[in-house]
């Protein structure tokens, strides 16, 4: 009897390890015809590290998708039309250079409609640092005038999901020194250090949106700099 209950042990757990197997799998392939992704139910950090291995293509997630699972079936011509499919419904900035292992994809989240930032860039022309240039972003404050923190964190964490987790108002609240509530500086600062030399432009639905326009003359009533209006 106990010999019974050992192997039926041992082989619910064989059976528990063969089932995992078949519900998370995946498959990345690259010909002249060209690539071909398919994920069955893996966690998103488990994908794009296989992506990462396969191609040197570095990516971010923001902590809060990490562990969803997706399940594609990808066929693309390139790996940025595939990667454009794969995070079809995430908010992200997308840099790419003509060698995949200079490109970075940073994924912020599930996102509300809005367009994917994408930069393309040669990569032995790299752009160097705004310490590098030695200037100061336009819309930077007077160090005179530093926001009031407790103010401006009170009021930040009234913005919408929508507004406050856009690539662009993310860069720009940190380049006039309004700090983040905590939850987003644990999820977003390293990813917007990686992004300090790049020009993320706030999205035009951002612009457009009342809430929005309500909040930045808050800011202009306590003498912070406006971002420049795009386009």
């Amino acid at each position: 009897m106990k010999n019974f209950l050992t192997f039926l042990i041992i082989g619910l757990m064989t059976l528990g390890s063969l089932a995992s197997q078949a519900i998370a799998d995946s498959e990345i392939l690259q010909d002249k015809q060209g690539v071909h992704i398919k994920f069955e139910s893996l966690e998103l950090q488990q994908a794009v590290q296989e992506i990462t291995d396969k191609t040197g293509i570095i990516f971010t997630l923001g902590n809060d998708i990490r562990s969803k699972r997706v399940t594609v079936d990808i066929r693309a011509s390139d790996w940025k039309t595939a990667i454009a499919q794969l995070f079809t419904d995430f908010n992200r900035v997308e840099v790419w250079t003509d060698d995949l292992v200079n490109s970075r994809i940073w994924v912020l989240h599930e996102n509300s409609g809005e367009p994917p930032t994408v930069i393309s860039r040669s990569s032995s022309t790299r752009e160097p640092t705004v310490a590098t240039q030695n200037r100061t972003p336009s819309w930077s404050h007077n160090k005179k005038t530093d926001p009031p923190e407790v103010i401006t964190n009170k009021t930040v964490s009234t913005l919408p999901p929508h507004i406050l987790m856009d690539p662009g108002v993310l860069k720009y609240l940190q380049s006039v020194g309004i700090s983040l509530p905590e939850h987003m500086r644990r999820n977003y600062e390293n990813m917007l250090k990686d992004l300090e030399e790049i020009e993320i432009p706030i999205s035009s639905a951002v612009w457009a949106d009342p809430k929005f326009q309500t909040y930045l003359r808050y800011l202009e009533s306590i003498g912070i700099a406006l971002p420049p209006k795009q386009g």
